[in-house]
């Protein structure tokens, strides 16, 4: 065989290897990716679960989230899920934001509240830095709502004219910015940072993707109560 075939057979294999490789790698990212999207749903019921922290006050002392040893234990609400609707129903109705937030006022939320929650350090930084970020919106918002409307309106007394357009604008900026302080609220709240929620039926409490230690944990507070779920079975009130 001549040098050159011979060093064209060689290129060859080693072009094949690299091929298989390479499917080697992307089948293995590819199983790593689906056991990650596959995410492990924990499920208990809400009675029971607010009936034994009342029994056992800071019997949890690990962080649900990450499985750091409690900073601190309050008092939680863990809110059931807004009414599911599509992307292209929240586009097309826009209010029905608004009527997510009649539900929650309403109280027509389920809800499960429990005593002596444990937050790790990093979890009430991040509560602490939701509240924080909500009342700053909510001042400042408040502020150059009431500032607009005030310069809005002395300028018509004392010109006898309709304020421009421009002094609308800390008006419309500062309700903006209330507005946006709901979102910091939601990121703020405790049941949302350790990722549990209340089922919409009112039943049960899940916790998605719970820290092993707090896992443990909670078995050793509920015994067999304590299931695995299916994280897209998510039961719909009435």
């Amino acid at each position: 065989m001549s040098p050159s075939r011979q060093a064209h057979g060689c290129a060859a294999v080693q072009d094949r290897r690299r091929a298989g490789g390479y499917r080697g790698l992307d089948e293995r990212a590819a199983e790593r990716g689906i056991m990650a999207s596959a995410a492990t749903v924990l499920e208990v019921p809400a009675g029971e679960l607010t009936s034994a922290l009342r029994r056992s006050p800071r019997s949890l002392d690990r962080c649900a989230r990450h499985g750091l040893p409690a900073d601190g234990h309050v008092d939680v609400t863990i809110l059931a899920p807004p009414r599911p609707r599509g992307r292209l129903y929240r586009l097309i109705f826009p209010y029905s934001y608004l009527e997510d937030v009649s539900e929650l006022l309403s109280g027509a939320r389920a809800r499960t509240p429990v005593t002596g929650w444990p937050l790790c350090v990093r979890c009430r930084r991040r509560s602490r830095w939701g509240r924080m970020l909500a009342r700053t919106l909510v001042v400042t918002g408040l502020v150059g709502f009431v500032g607009g409307l005030g310069a809005g309106l002395a300028l018509r007394l004392s010109t006898g004219q309709y304020a421009p357009t421009w002094v609308m604008v800390p008006s419309l900026l500062g309700l903006a910015l209330m507005l946006l302080a709901a979102v910091a609220v939601t990121a703020g709240r405790a049941d949302r940072i350790v990722r549990a929620e209340t089922t919409r039926d009112g039943a049960r409490v899940r916790f998605t993707d719970p820290h092993p230690q707090f896992a443990d944990r909670l078995r050793a507070l509920l015994g067999g109560q304590v299931l695995r779920s299916d994280p897209t079975d998510q039961p719909v009130a009435g």
